[in-house]
C-alpha cells in the first residue's frame, strides 16, 4: 500500500521522525527536472493545478482528500495537520503515525514516474537509526531520510522484487531541520534523479543531488 510519513512500528529497521509533509504529488510517465510549483505573488508557493499523468495530489489542508477525487487517505495512529509551506500540511509526531493512501493499482508505477513534496523535518523521533519514510509503496519505491545522518535515501525495486543498488541508496544530501524543502524523486527506465530546491522562483536553486 502507499503510505506517507511511516516508519517505526511499521517495519523492522525503519526509523520514525517528526515531519511536516505538504502537497504530495505522484505522476506517472513524468520525469521532467522542472519544478511542479510556481512562485506566487504573495511569496507562498502555489501548485499550478491538475496536470496530465497525475496519479494523486494530497494537499494536507485539513483533509486527506486526493484532489483528483480517486485515492483519498486515512489519518492513522494520531497523524494530524499543522502549519505547512502553503496553508496546512500533514504532521507526524515521530512515534508511529502515518497517512494510509490505499492499495490502488494506479500506485503501481512502470517505466517512469515522479514523487514530489514539500518536507520539513522538525526533530528527533523514537528511533535513532534507520530510514524515516517520507512517502512510498512498500516493496516497490521508497523515499526517506536517514535518522542518523539526516541524508536523503531512496529505494526502488523492479518487477522481480530486486532492489536497485541492493537496497537503500544514499544521496549524501542532508535535509535542513525546521526548514521547508521541496524534493522530487524521478525514475526513468532505470535511472533515478533526486531534485531539491527551497525557492521555486530561483531556478538556479533547483539541483540534482
Amino acid at each position: 500500500s502507499l503510505k506517507l510519513g511511516f516508519g517505526a512500528g511499521t517495519n523492522e529497521g525503519w526509523a520514525n521522525e517528526p515531519w511536516g509533509v505538504d502537497n504530495l504529488v505522484i505522476r506517472e510517465n513524468y520525469t521532467s527536472t522542472k519544478a511542479t510549483y510556481s512562485e506566487g505573488t504573495t511569496g507562498n508557493d502555489t501548485f499550478t493545478g491538475i496536470v496530465a499523468d497525475m496519479v494523486g495530489w494530497w494537499k494536507g489542508d485539513g483533509t486527506t482528500t486526493d484532489e483528483l477525487g480517486q485515492n483519498s487517505g486515512t489519518l492513522t495512529n494520531g497523524a494530524t495537520y499543522g502549519t505547512g509551506r502553503n496553508g496546512q500540511a500533514f504532521s507526524f509526531d515521530g512515534v508511529d503515525d502515518f497517512v494510509q493512501l490505499g492499495t490502488s493499482s494506479s500506485f503501481q508505477m512502470t517505466n517512469a514516474f515522479t514523487v514530489d513534496a514539500w518536507v520539513n523535518p522538525t526533530g528527533a523521533g523514537t528511533t535513532a537509526t534507520g530510514i524515516a519514510i517520507i512517502a512510498g509503496r512498500e516493496g516497490e519505491y521508497l523515499f526517506g531520510r536517514n535518522a542518523s545522518t539526516g541524508r536523503l535515501n531512496w529505494a526502488i525495486a523492479n518487477s522481480s522484487s530486486t532492489w536497485a543498488g541492493g537496497g537503500w541508496n544514499d544521496t549524501s544530501y542532508a535535509l535542513t531541520a525546521n526548514t521547508w524543502t521541496h524534493l522530487a524523486m524521478s525514475f526513468d527506465n532505470g535511472a533515478v534523479s533526486i531534485l531539491s530546491l527551497i525557492h521555486i522562483s530561483e531556478p538556479t536553486r533547483l539541483r540534482r543531488i
